[in-house]
């Protein structure tokens, strides 16, 4: 919810001043039509992002960053279009890990233990970068505009979405961190208590007049004695 609320917020604003700021009027007129697509089909792009923001929580087997990494051979057949969509989503998801790699690793961190010490069915790399750029850029795919005006989206997603998803992270931190998801208070409640047993059922024998497992004042001398090394021990 807070995703697609950054989203959504400040949209037209941010157009008007990135139009005000453009060098030509063509330029300028792409923003202004930008503007006129997001304000027809923003609701359409809002659910389809979520749908698939959504289905990206639940658990699959996946390498970490592995959603956006794609075959360079390939990059020469793929059509110029798409391979700077593919280029644009990658770039923001990768300037996204660098401004918040603290909280990421935290939220990952926290999802893992949701996952494997309370038993939910969550993807640890749910809230990942790439995660939310992949699915921003197939939401994209239900806008019937220009490919410009798609990459003046991207632009827009970046400057809106991107630069404010530390607030995302820390709701989320604050959320399982509320919810009890912990693996620090996992760890506590799993630790065994195990009694504690006597030396005697351990194999310790006991000494005449001293407790089960008790150590004599001094060395035994004698061939049962212990050795030259006994009061060097005792001492330490």
């Amino acid at each position: 919810r807070d995703v697609t609320g950054v989203q959504t917020c400040a949209l037209p604003i941010s157009l008007f001043e990135m139009g005000e700021k453009s060098a030509s009027d063509e330029e300028r007129r792409r923003y202004f039509d930008t503007m006129r697509v997001l304000r027809l089909d923003r609701g359409k792009v809002g659910l389809a992002f979520a749908d698939d923001f959504t289905r990206g929580f639940a658990p699959v087997a996946a390498k970490r960053n592995a959603k956006l990494e794609f075959d360079l051979d390939s990059l020469s057949i793929q059509p110029t279009e798409e391979l700077e969509e593919k280029i644009a989503i990658t770039n923001m998801a990768a300037k996204a890990e660098g401004l918040y790699k603290t909280p990421i690793w935290e939220v990952e961190r926290l999802l893992e233990s949701a996952a494997k010490d309370y038993g939910v069915p969550v993807s640890p790399l749910a809230l990942g970068p790439s995660r939310i750029c992949e699915a921003f850029g197939k939401a994209t795919a239900v806008l019937d505009a220009d490919f410009h005006v798609k990459l003046v989206i991207y632009k827009l997603f970046d400057r809106v979405v991107i630069n404010e998803l530390g607030r995302v992270y820390a709701a989320a931190l604050e959320v399982m961190e509320r919810h009890g998801i912990s693996p620090k208070q996992r760890r506590a409640v799993q630790l065994p208590q195990h009694p504690v047993e006597e030396p005697e059922s351990l194999g310790v024998p006991a000494f005449n007049g001293l407790s089960a497992g008790a150590v004599p004042p001094y060395a035994p001398q004698g061939p049962a004695g212990y050795g030259p090394g006994y009061a060097q021990a005792q001492e330490l």
